[in-house]
C-alpha cells in the first residue's frame, strides 16, 4: 500500500505537469514558442573558433558609414564607397580578433598622453596633419587642432569625426608598435649581407636547346579512348564545384547626359575659366580645389600633355592658358605655370631610416647625416643600404631603385632625383621617413611644362537619371516571365549579356560594378529559374 500511494503521488505530479505544459502550448503564439527555444544564428564567421555575430560588424560598418557622410557631407553613399567600408570594416574585425590579442600578450598599449602627442603634440599623426596643415604655408596650428577636439563635444558631426580620427589613429599606432617590434628582432650580418647582394647581381652566360611542341607532327601522336578516359578519371578534381553559383540574363539601360546637362556643364566651366584668367597668382591653388579631376603636381613631357590641347601649345611661354577644350566626357582649360629642363627617367639609390616610437625624426637625421658622411669618405652605398635601409623593396638590392620615370615618386623623393644632377648625394624627408638619395644616372634631358588644369565632367542629371529609371522600370513591369523578356529583348533590339558562376558573396561581374543588390535578389530563398 505505501509503494502504490508512492505511485500515485508521483503521477498526481505528472498529471499536473503535463497538464500545465498542455494549457501553456495552447495558450502561447507559435513564433515566441520558437523564439524561446530556437535561437537564431546571426554570426557571419569563426575565427580562432569563436563566432563573429553580424551586430560587431555592423558596430564597425557605421563607425566609417557615419564619418564618411559627416566628412562629405552627404546623405546617403554610393554604391562603391558602401562597398569599400563594409571591406574595411571586415578589415576591423580581422584585426580586433587576430592582432589585438597579441598587442595586449606584449604589452603594448596607447596612453592618453600618447594619443594627445599625436593629435596635437610634438608627433601629429599624418591624418591630422591632412586635414589641419596650411596648403599656402605648409605649417600645422596645434592650438586649432586642440581647440577641435576640446570642443568637439558641442557639435554631434564634429563628435563623430573627433571619435574617428581618435580611434584609427590608435588602432594605427598600436599596428605600428607591433610591427617595429617584430622588425627589430630580424638582423643581417655583414658577410650574410655581401653575399646575397654577390647572389642577386653576380651575372652568368649559359647555353641551352629546346624542341617546340609545334615542330611535332599531330600525327606521331595517338591518343586513343582509353587515354582520354584514364586521363577523365585522373582529372575530375579540375572540374568539382565547391559552391554553388546563379547564371543570369541581362539587359543594361545607359544613363547618358543629355544635350541639356552637356550645356549646364559647359556654361558653369566658362564661369570658371573667366575667374581663372581674372587671376593674378594662385593658379595651381584654384586648380586643386576646382577641379574634378585631381591634379598631379609634376613636370610633363610633350607626349604627355593632356588630350586634345594643340601641338603648339607645349612650347608656349610660362602663363599661356588654353582654350576651354571637349575630350571625352568632360570639359577642361589649362594654363602653363613653370617649364624647365628635366631628364626622362633617372635610376636612384636610397636609404630609408624610419621615425618609431623609439627613434625620433632628428635622430633619423643625425644617422642619415652620419651615413653620408660614410659615403662621401669612399664606404660602398650598396653595402651601407643593406646594413641600415628599411625599405624592404629595395633594401636586398643595395638600395637601387631602377629607372622610373618623372613623377612616379612622392614629390620631395622626385624633386631630388629630376631637379638633381647625376652623382648628386642628398638628405630629403618625405611621408616615409628621412631618405639618403643617391642620383646614380640619368637620362634624355627636355623641355617639360607644369601644368594648372581646371576639369568639370559632363554628368547626367538627376532628371535624365529618372528618365531612363522609368524605361527601365516599364520593361521590367511589361516582361516579367522570361518568355516575355526574351520576345522583348529581339523586338526592342536590347543586347542581351550572360552572366555565369555568379557567387553568393560577389559584387560585380561582366562590366557591371556595384552589383550587390542583384546578387542578393539572385539569391533570394525563393528565387526560382525564369525568375525576372
Amino acid at each position: 500500500m505505501a509503494v502504490l500511494q508512492k505511485i500515485r503521488n508521483k503521477a498526481g505530479i505528472l498529471v499536473v505537469v503535463f497538464v500545465g505544459v498542455a494549457l501553456f502550448l495552447f495558450i502561447i503564439d507559435p513564433t515566441t514558442f520558437q523564439q524561446l527555444f530556437v535561437k537564431n544564428d546571426t554570426s557571419i564567421a569563426e575565427i580562432n573558433g569563436d563566432d563573429i555575430e553580424y551586430e560587431e560588424f555592423q558596430e564597425f560598418y557605421k563607425q566609417h558609414h557615419d564619418f564618411l557622410l559627416v566628412a562629405q557631407q552627404k546623405s546617403n553613399l554610393e554604391a562603391d564607397e558602401d562597398k569599400s567600408i563594409r571591406e574595411q570594416a571586415w578589415n576591423d574585425i580581422l584585426q580586433k580578433h587576430l592582432l589585438e590579442p597579441y598587442y595586449e600578450e606584449v604589452g603594448l598599449s596607447v596612453s592618453d598622453a600618447e594619443l594627445e602627442d599625436m593629435l596635437y603634440g610634438s608627433n601629429i599623426h599624418y591624418v591630422i596633419l591632412q586635414n589641419f596643415t596650411d596648403p599656402q604655408t605648409g605649417q600645422v596650428d596645434t592650438a586649432q587642432i586642440r581647440s577641435f577636439f576640446e570642443r568637439s563635444a558641442d557639435d554631434p558631426n564634429y563628435q563623430i569625426i573627433a571619435d574617428y580620427w581618435k580611434t584609427i589613429i590608435k588602432r594605427d599606432r598600436l599596428q605600428t608598435k607591433y610591427n617595429n617590434m617584430v622588425a627589430k628582432g630580424f638582423y643581417t650580418p655583414t658577410a650574410f649581407a655581401k653575399m646575397d647582394y654577390q647572389n642577386k647581381n653576380n651575372m652568368y652566360d649559359f647555353e641551352y636547346v629546346f624542341r617546340a611542341y609545334k615542330e611535332i607532327a599531330d600525327e606521331e601522336i595517338n591518343v586513343s579512348d582509353a587515354d582520354m578516359k584514364t586521363y577523365y578519371d585522373e582529372h575530375q578534381y579540375m572540374f568539382m564545384v565547391d559552391e554553388r553559383s546563379r547564371d543570369i540574363e541581362y539587359i543594361v539601360f545607359d544613363v547618358l547626359p543629355s544635350a541639356e546637362d552637356t550645356a549646364a556643364i559647359l556654361a558653369d566651366i566658362e564661369e570658371m575659366y573667366a575667374e581663372f584668367n581674372a587671376l593674378e597668382e594662385g593658379y595651381a591653388d584654384y586648380a586643386s580645389r576646382y577641379s574634378e579631376v585631381g591634379a598631379r603636381d609634376i613636370f610633363l613631357s610633350e607626349k604627355d600633355i593632356p588630350r586634345g590641347l594643340d601641338s603648339t601649345f607645349f612650347n608656349q611661354e610660362v602663363g599661356t592658358t588654353s582654350d576651354i577644350i571637349l575630350a571625352g566626357n568632360s570639359y577642361y582649360f589649362t594654363r602653363i605655370v613653370d617649364a624647365a629642363e628635366r631628364p626622362d627617367s633617372v635610376r636612384a639609390s636610397h636609404i630609408l631610416i624610419m621615425p618609431n616610437d623609439s627613434v625620433t625624426l632628428d635622430q633619423c637625421y643625425a644617422k642619415a647625416d652620419s651615413l653620408k658622411t660614410m659615403i662621401e669618405d669612399g664606404e660602398d652605398f650598396a653595402i651601407l643600404a643593406l646594413m641600415n635601409s628599411e625599405d624592404p623593396g629595395s633594401q636586398q638590392q643595395g638600395g637601387d631603385l631602377g629607372w622610373f620615370k618623372d613623377g612616379m615618386m612622392v614629390p620631395e623623393f622626385n624633386e631630388a632625383c629630376f631637379a638633381g644632377e647625376t652623382g648628386d648625394l642628398s638628405i630629403v624627408e618625405t611621408q616615409f621617413g628621412v631618405h639618403i638619395i643617391k642620383v646614380t644616372e640619368q637620362y634624355d634631358y627636355s623641355r617639360k611644362i607644369k601644368l594648372a588644369t581646371v576639369t568639370k565632367e559632363i554628368r547626367f542629371s538627376d532628371r535624365t537619371s529618372n528618365y531612363y529609371f522609368s524605361i527601365a522600370s516599364n520593361f521590367s513591369a511589361d516582361n516579367s516571365t522570361s518568355k516575355k523578356f526574351d520576345e522583348a529583348v529581339i523586338e526592342n533590339q536590347y543586347i542581351k549579356r550572360v552572366a555565369e558562376e555568379l557567387k553568393e558573396l560577389d559584387n560585380e561581374f561582366s562590366g557591371v560594378e556595384n552589383a550587390r543588390e542583384i546578387i542578393r535578389w539572385v539569391y533570394r530563398e525563393e528565387a526560382k529559374v525564369g525568375d525576372v
